[in-house]
C-alpha cells in the first residue's frame, strides 16, 4: 500500500484506504501524488491516484 503521510490525512479524500480497507498498513508514505505515482509505476505497491494521473491508452 502506498499512501499519504499520516499527518496529511485531515483531508477527507486522502482517507480512502481507511474507508475501503480498515486496519490496512501503508508501507510507503509520501507527501505528494508524484511520489505515489512513481512508487506505483516502479511496482512497489498500489495507490489510490486521481484519474488525471493515468496514462491514456
Amino acid at each position: 500500500m502506498i499512501g499519504e503521510i499520516d499527518s496529511l490525512l485531515d483531508v477527507p479524500a486522502l482517507r480512502i484506504f481507511n474507508e475501503v480497507l480498515p486496519g490496512h498498513r501503508t508501507q510507503i508514505q509520501t507527501n505528494n501524488i508524484t511520489g505515489q505515482w512513481l512508487a506505483t509505476a516502479a511496482g512497489l505497491g498500489v495507490a489510490a491516484l486521481p484519474s488525471i494521473s493515468a496514462t491514456p491508452t
